[in-house]
């Protein structure tokens, strides 16, 4: 649906979550080491919590846990309200699988009392659109359903159980011969990113920072698991393949790693996760630092692992002060701008619908224009921490 923006809100930079003061005090080291700080720091989450939200006790309250992650969905400030893309606003849970940010959404589901969830939760389902399912981005069974993996809100968020149960197993990735298309442009098929050729699913442009900030957090408050659960967290020749690693530092396969730091970098923090790492917060009493801090992504895996899209969040961002674009006005089919650096890139007209959103490589600063109509718009150009440029643009 149509994202209401404010002119006025352009030339802000983001404004990162409300974290409690000296939250991340005994963050201090670098590398592998920094990661088990960090984990450390958010794995200690039962404390102050109502017991109804401590989901790592025994019995019947796992259960219940998993059960309160759909009333955490419908808070009006979760962060999975969609409050950023529905023109509406407040009535309908974000759905990261179907959302179209810059158009119409295929469906919508319908911000409901809790009461009436089974309605709308199920788990058969013939097409989209029907129902939704609360979708573990790390899938159930490499952690064999175990609890507080299986209820951790930081992970598990609400989707449409058709494009769930494509997705399955199956890894994230980038598809560019996709054997299934769904409704918002998603898609599954052959991964073409690094050296895994197997089925993936990938996520529209929008989300792919947002998905890879949450497989990160998973990585860090679950980085033991891995070693108590021993090689059944890796099998490289598995199928579908399950992209850890064996190890608790590095977690993620090399390519895995790799994607993700290149998803990280291209699309930043927005507001809808502050809200979500806010709301989280509240439900479960921990955080994820990657949305509080994203340097970190850089700090752990560009020291340690290095695999090539780590390493370019430890570069200078872009310079604000020399950007610009050219041709300006532009009577052509093309628009370059001046930078070295991944940026996310957002087009957006005089009554603020987003109509152009990519996530730009650093080898790649020029824009397709060619179906721009002529007249004024805005580009906005985003840093992976936040940073925000915006540029008029005349095209003629």
């Amino acid at each position: 649906m149509k994202r209401l923006l404010l002119l006025t809100l352009f030339l802000c930079t983001l404004a990162y979550g409300q974290v409690p003061s000296g939250y991340y005090d005994s963050a201090t080291g670098t590398g592998y080491a920094l990661k088990t700080q960090l984990k450390q720091i958010i794995d200690d989450v039962n404390d102050g919590l109502p017991t109804e939200f401590l989901h790592t006790q025994p019995g019947s309250t796992n259960g219940e846990a998993y059960s309160l992650l759909r009333n955490s969905y419908s808070n009006a400030t979760s962060g999975d309200v969609d409050n950023y893309y529905d023109a509406g606003g407040n009535n309908t849970i974000l759905d990261i699988y179907s959302e179209n940010p810059s158009g119409s959404d295929p469906y919508n589901w319908d911000r409901i009392p809790p009461v009436d969830y089974p309605t709308q939760y199920c788990a058969t389902q013939t097409g989209e659109g029907q129902c939704l399912s609360r979708e573990h981005l790390i899938p159930q069974g490499f952690f064999n359903q175990l609890y507080p993996m299986r209820a951790d809100i930081h992970f598990v968020v609400p989707v449409d159980a058709r494009v769930n149960g494509f997705r399955a197993n199956n890894p994230f990735g980038v598809v560019t011969a996709p054997t299934n298309t769904f409704a918002n442009g998603s898609e599954l098929g052959p991964n073409t990113y690094g050296t895994y050729t197997g089925t993936v699913y990938e996520p529209i442009d929008e989300f792919k920072g947002d998905i890879a900030r949450m497989l990160l957090y998973f990585a860090v408050r679950y980085e033991d698991e891995v070693v108590n659960m021993g090689g059944s967290w890796d099998a490289p020749n598995a199928v579908p393949e399950n992209i850890m690693n064996g190890t608790s530092g590095q977690f993620f396969d090399d390519w895995f790693i790799g994607m993700l730091c290149d998803w990280h970098s291209a699309d930043p923090v927005s507001q809808k996760e502050i809200d979500r790492n806010n709301n989280n917060f509240i439900h479960q009493n921990n955080r994820n630092p990657f949305i509080d801090n994203p340097n970190y992504v850089a700090d752990i895996w560009g020291v340690e692992a290095a695999p090539g899209a780590c390493a370019l969040l430890s570069t200078p961002e872009f310079n604000t002060t020399t950007f610009r674009i050219f041709p300006n006005p532009n009577n052509t089919d093309v628009l370059y701008y001046t930078s070295d650096k991944p940026l996310q890139v957002k087009i957006i007209d005089v009554v603020g619908k987003v109509i152009y959103s990519r996530q730009k490589a650093a080898t790649d600063n020029s824009i397709n224009i060619s179906s721009l109509n002529n007249g004024i718009y805005f580009v906005q150009f985003t840093s992976f921490t936040g940073e925000t440029i915006t540029k008029k643009l005349i095209k003629e």
